[in-house]
């Protein structure tokens, strides 16, 4: 699978002095701003794996909502999906053995066999123990069709990982199908044209149309694709894309957001679904999705640093809201609900989507912050330096994107697994999403919109320079050239080579290349020029 990576691209202009604007910088310092980060990004993925591995433990391997001395018995559905696909990645790095980590999603796909269900959806809360639905609201006991389309994610992540001949890896898919065939999709349309998150069986209520843009895309997608009781297009238009009501396409800090609220709400809109979806490779006629989920990421960045009360402290490594725990009790934290509160997955789980930044965040937590933020299971869910307030909680659907989404900017992992099941293709050919077609340039690098810069970060497992090009035009001859600041050839980074249309990555080294040095990155296409200013890490 070719690697993607965004494009705000300019125009070939080489003067003298057109380096990035100073009028706001992105770090104090950008040639010391980081350090070697691979060691600190394996501890922060098993750091919050330990939250899924140690505390699973105790309820059949399932995830208690949060970790705290009152939980209680209490497990959550959707965050120990989020567990499956960390438990994948747990594997995948060495610190459980391959046989280990098949015991516990067997013990999982056991335990939710017995568990209740309604009409196929397991509850948002279960009894860890027996597999009773926890009510979630004061209305009783439900299915939530939402929190099981996570749970599924995962395990079908688990499917295609698993692929052996032995007993316990054949139970799991087995069951795993069992699961995706007994959920009754279309029951949960309620005979309207959208899903609906909940069905309370006491007075047979369903409860929240589920409709773009949130978190819940993945719901639709496996809804599409299921082997039965599927669902039409026709639902999937109305309900979830609204006709195109979804869209929003106004400007903020410099970015468009092409669908969701004013300003993005909060950042966990661009994780959940897409710990296994990969943007990268999905475009449908309201936007390319990594497009969406970077702007999206860099206005919520944007806000935390130009519009934000002063008073909150927010900084170029101290950003990102998203929804967690807050000194007014848990909230969903975005630009238009601030109060000072900021969450480590939310710019941790942005990864994927703008590293440079994340990893300028992850070094304060982990150097600078230490114990105030760091524990037992990772790092804890939120903290107010404002009101000097650090909480001492952790929670599954905050731990578990943070593994997830860093191994996906790490190997792409889990996006592998999940885009590879035949169900999940399936859903978004129905949803009318295919793989990304742009001009040709770089679609995936956004500039911060203050400095005009491309912030690129070395990749720390492979070592070079990553960036995604797309060409538009077959047979055309591609040079990728770097450029100093007076229009001098520092390197030809690929020298003329024969493409055919489609997205490719280009990769290179730091022969030459001084970090933190503003570049020109420019990639000559047939009679096609395009560039991006840059900054090497």
């Amino acid at each position: 699978m070719k690697k993607l990576l965004i494009s705000i691209a300019v125009p070939v202009i080489l003067l003298p002095g057109f380096g990035c604007t100073k009028s706001k910088p992105v770090a104090a310092n950008n040639k010391d701003t980081i350090v070697d980060y691979k060691p600190l990004l394996e501890k922060t993925q098993q750091g919050c794996f330990q939250y899924f591995w140690q505390l699973g433990k105790n309820f059949s391997g399932m995830a208690p909502e949060r970790a705290t001395a009152t939980s209680g018995n209490t497990v959550a559905t959707g965050g120990s999906g989020f567990g499956v696909m960390a438990t994948i990645c747990g594997m995948e790095r060495g610190w459980i053995s391959k046989q280990e980590g098949t015991q516990r999603i067997l013990s999982i796909v056991r335990f939710l066999d017995k568990a209740d269900r309604f009409h196929g959806a397991w509850s948002h809360w279960m009894n860890g123990t027996n597999g009773q639905a926890v009510p979630f609201s004061s209305k009783g006991n439900a299915g939530d069709l939402v929190e099981t389309s996570f749970m599924m994610a995962g395990l079908l992540s688990a499917k295609a990982y698993l692929t052996g001949s032995s007993a316990e890896e054949t139970e799991i898919r087995q069951l795993t199908d069992k699961f995706y065939q007994t959920i009754e999709w279309d029951w949960y349309t309620n005979n309207t044209k959208s899903l609906y998150w909940g069905w309370y069986p006491q007075g047979n209520v369903f409860q929240l149309p589920i409709g773009g843009w949130n978190e819940s895309l993945i719901t639709y997608i496996l809804a599409l694709g299921a082997p039965t009781h599927a669902i039409t297009q026709d639902v999937y238009n109305n309900g979830w894309t609204r006709n195109g009501n979804f869209r929003n396409g106004k400007t903020f800090y410099g970015y468009k957001q092409y669908l969701g609220r004013d300003k993005g709400g909060p950042l966990f809109l661009s994780h959940y679904s897409f710990l296994g979806l990969n943007p990268h490779l999905m475009q449908d006629q309201y936007t390319s999705y990594i497009q969406q989920h970077i702007n999206h990421t860099m206005i919520n960045r944007a806000y935390c640093l130009q519009e934000a009360p002063a008073t909150n402290l927010y900084a170029p490594n101290q950003w990102g809201l998203t929804a967690a725990d807050g000194v007014n009790g848990y909230r969903p934290h975005a630009p238009d609900l601030d109060e000072g509160t900021l969450a480590p997955t939310a710019a941790l789980s942005a990864m994927p989507y703008t590293p440079y930044y994340s990893i300028q965040a992850l070094q304060h937590y982990m150097n600078d912050m230490g114990t105030m933020l760091w524990g037992v299971y990772g790092f804890h869910d939120a903290f107010n330096v404002s009101k000097n307030w650090y909480d001492n909680q952790y929670l599954a659907i905050d731990q578990g994107p943070v593994v997830v989404m860093i191994e996906n900017y790490r190997t792409g992992k889990i996006w592998d697994l999940l885009m590879s099941v035949p169900e999940v293709q399936q859903g978004l050919l129905l949803a009318g999403i295919n793989k990304p077609v742009y001009e040709t340039g770089f679609p995936e690098a956004m500039p911060e919109s203050i400095s005009g810069c491309y912030d690129m970060l070395l990749h720390p497992d492979k070592g070079v320079y990553e960036i995604a090009y797309y060409i538009k035009e077959a047979g055309v001859n591609s040079t990728f050239t770097l450029l100093d600041e007076n229009g001098n050839t520092v390197r030809v980074l690929q020298a003329s080579a024969p493409a055919n249309v489609g997205a490719y990555t280009l990769s290179f080294n730091q022969d030459k290349i001084v970090t933190g040095k503003t570049y020109v990155l420019q990639l000559q296409a047939g009679e096609k020029r395009v560039a991006i200013k840059v900054i090497l890490h």
